[in-house]
């Protein structure tokens, strides 16, 4: 798992160019929490559809709280991005297809 998060990290700073710096940083911080919250799950609970639908909650919520704070604080004039949730939300997917699903 240590070199699979190495390889994200390092395909993320290359993808910038691409993406755009604010869906990279979606993604990576979607990813993160996902694993964290799986994780902390997994030490208090062996419910397996909140083992893992739990990562995905975490990822809609933390990716709407982004939105609001980037909306509300940054720039009052940003519009609400969906695709910036979805970057997010698309994280906490890839984390459940990838290491969840094939233990």
């Amino acid at each position: 798992m240590k070199y699979f998060l190495l390889a994200v990290l390092f395909s993320t700073m290359l993808a910038q160019d691409y993406f755009g710096k604010d869906k990279v940083v979606h993604f990576g911080v979607g990813y993160v929490a996902a694993y964290t919250a799986h994780n902390t799950m997994l030490k208090y609970t062996k419910n397996e559809k909140l083992l893992k639908f739990g990562p995905l909650a975490v990822c809609i919520g933390l990716g709407v709280a982004k939105e609001l704070i980037d909306h509300h604080d940054s720039n009052p004039k940003s519009k609400f991005d969906m695709f910036d949730i979805a970057y997010t939300l698309g994280a906490g997917i890839t984390f459940i297809s990838i290491d969840i699903n094939k233990r």
